[in-house]
Parts: C-alpha cells; structure tokens; sequence
C-alpha cells in the first residue's frame, strides 16, 4: 500500500467562514487527518475570514464580485486555468487526488481543460450536491462534460454525493458512492429545555430567495398582524426585505460558529422553507445539525429534506406554508410530544450515519492509497 496519499481540494466558491463550503472541507481536512493523508485546500482571493492550515488563496470567483457584468461572469472562471495547471503539474508523480467538492458546469469544464493540458492524468474526486442533467439545453452539455469525464480519467475517477435522490438520477451516468454529512461532530448536544418567555422560530443561514426567503416575509406579516401569538418571535439574519419589529430578532450577517450553535440550541422550531425546485435533490447541512440537536425542522414537500423527514415517519414536520392558519400551525407542531419521540429516534440515526469518524471510513474504503 502506497504511503504519503494527499488530496488537492479546489474550492471555488467560498465567499467567507459561514456556509457550506467552509465547514465541510474543514471536515474533510480533519478526515484525510484521520487516514493519514495529507490535505490541501485552494481558495479564491476574494475570500474574507481566517485562513485555515494548509489551505492557500489561489482560484478566481466570479461569486465574489459585486454585479459582475457579463463579460467577467464568462471569462473570470477561465483565469483558473492557470492556477489549476499549475495544481495539477505539482500533484504530477505524488500520490494524489484532486477534490472538487462542490462545482457548476463551467468551473468543471475549465478543470477538465486545464487537465487536457497536462500529460498527467490526476485521480479525481466529484462530490455532486446538484444535478445537471437537465440543465443548460436539456442537459446536453452535461452529457459531454460527464462523457468526457469518463474518457480523460477512466478508472481515476471516485464520485461521490450526499443526496440519495442525486445517486438515483446519476446512475445513468456513473456509479455514485453516497456520503454522510460530517459536520454535526462538535455540536452541543445538550437537550435540557431552557426556560425564556418567547416562542423563539430560527430561520438560519443567509437571507435568500432559494431558502425560502417569500415564505419567510408571509410569516413575518402575520406576526405583525395577529392579535394572537405575541409570545413567538422570528429569529432571522438581518436583511432589507423584512422590516423591524418587536416580533422579529435580527442576527448578524456573520454569525460566528459559537453563537450559530448557541440559537440552534435555543431556539424551539427550525424554520427551512426552502424552494423544491432548488432543494429537490439536494441536501442541507443545516438540516442535519438540527435534528442532532434534537429539534422540529420545518420544511416544503417535494425537497430533500421531506424525503428524509419521512423515512422516520415525520410528515407533519412537512407543511403548506401558503395554507391558512399557519401560524396555529406551527405552534400546534411546537407543542406536540409525538413529534418529540420521533426527532429523538431520529436524532440517534444521525449522529451515527453523519459523523467524522463514518465520514472518514467511508473515505477509506473508496479512495485507494
């Protein structure tokens, strides 16, 4: 068995410490670390927040330019060819896999030009948290970009995702190997109930139309106008859509990790109302904390986090946010005990299938040293 396995992760996306991206390659670090591998992170230049060991500031992101016009959107991914040739040279005779964790059609047509231009062929690893096999002229250039995957890496290539409903879709095109979401390991799981006047309902992570951001304002209206329900207040990060209110706590917009899991923990509903055409196949880490810690998430039908919830026979969790009475709603799911016994079985299976150390051994298995 070879020695010295490195992985080489490309993360393109990464705007600062909150987010996916941030705590999931930190997580994955921490597996590599684990199975005695070597990890190296490549961030873009724009990011803002401390730097991790091992990781450098080296990719272009047209996502961190303000109102990008369309002649940067096309052409500043393109500058990643040379950072990424230059990746792939130095990985060239070493024991290594390139990781690209979570990628669009463009980011992952410049990787594979920038590997047509180098002799050495690397051992690749996908992790595919979206699926692209309709998108962009019905899903035409994904059958090329996937075709041309298979013939330039062959045999180097380890697919992975975290979404069952993503496996299904791609089995099409290639075996998936499916994967936990790891980064539930440090979370508090203290469950004694915290006594407090308010109702608090979190709405956490950034303010964004894909997460709901139309149904979150109908709940924020109604709190301003009910008669009824003074004691709930609406825990959301600050943003220009919703305007101030005594029912309504504002975060700030760069939650540190300790005061995120401090509402977490909190808070007595998770409100994730997040749009099924974007959240039909793909997965939420935020989801998964809430339920290792142990509380009632509030979702959509027809997205992922309703496939989960109803394997654990949890469909009340899973609500018409447009129907009437939304808010008697919500407070009747809050205070059912059922739905408590549930979340616990719930919360058990979790933290065993998403945790670092399945996590690492998934890795182990599939990635070859």
């Amino acid at each position: 068995m070879k020695k010295n396995l490195k992985i080489y992760s490309l993360i393109f996306w990464m705007k600062d410490e909150g987010g996916h991206h941030f705590e999931y390659n930190r997580y994955f670090q921490k597996a590599a670390n684990l199975n005695g591998w070597k990890f190296q992170a490549y961030i873009p230049y724009g990011f803002k927040g401390k730097i991790p060991k091992d990781w450098k500031k080296k990719l272009f992101s047209v996502f961190l330019i303000l109102k990008p016009n369309i002649f940067k959107r096309i052409l500043k991914p393109f500058l990643n060819i040379f950072p990424l040739y230059k990746i792939l040279k130095r990985a060239k005779g070493e024991n290594a896999y390139i990781l690209i964790e979570d990628f669009g059609l463009v980011e992952l047509f410049v990787f594979l030009l920038s590997s047509l231009f180098c002799v050495y062929r690397s051992n690749l690893i996908l992790v595919f948290r979206y699926v692209f096999c309709k998108n962009t002229l019905k899903g035409k250039i994904s059958k090329i970009l996937f075709f041309l995957l298979k013939k330039i890496f062959k045999k180097n290539l380890i697919l992975f995702t975290d979404s069952e409903i993503i496996q299904k879709k791609l089995k099409c095109f290639f075996k998936v190997n499916i994967l936990p979401i790891p980064h539930t390991k440090q979370i508090i799981r203290d469950t004694k109930k915290i006594l407090k006047k308010e109702k608090l309902f979190l709405w956490p992570g950034r303010p964004r139309e894909d997460k709901g951001l139309k149904n979150i304002k109908i709940l924020a209206n109604l709190l301003k106008t009910s008669k009824k329900n003074k004691n709930i207040k609406l825990v959301l990060t600050e943003t220009d859509e919703i305007q101030k209110d005594k029912n309504i706590k504002f975060l700030k917009p760069s939650l540190p990790r300790k005061d995120y899991e401090k509402w977490m923990q909190i808070s007595d509903l998770i409100l994730l109302p997040y749009l099924q055409e974007e959240f039909h196949s793909r997965t939420s880490g935020i989801f998964v904390e809430a339920i290792s810690f142990l509380k009632k998430v509030i979702v959509l039908k027809n997205t992922w986090m309703a496939h989960e919830l109803k394997k654990f026979d949890l469909k009340e969790l899973i609500i018409d946010w447009k129907k009437e009475n939304l808010l008697e709603n919500l407070e009747k799911i809050e205070k059912d005990l059922k739905i408590d016994k549930k979340i616990k079985h719930m919360q058990k299976s979790y933290i065993q299938f998403h945790s670092l150390k399945f996590f690492s051994k998934i890795l182990k298995e599939q990635i070859k040293n």
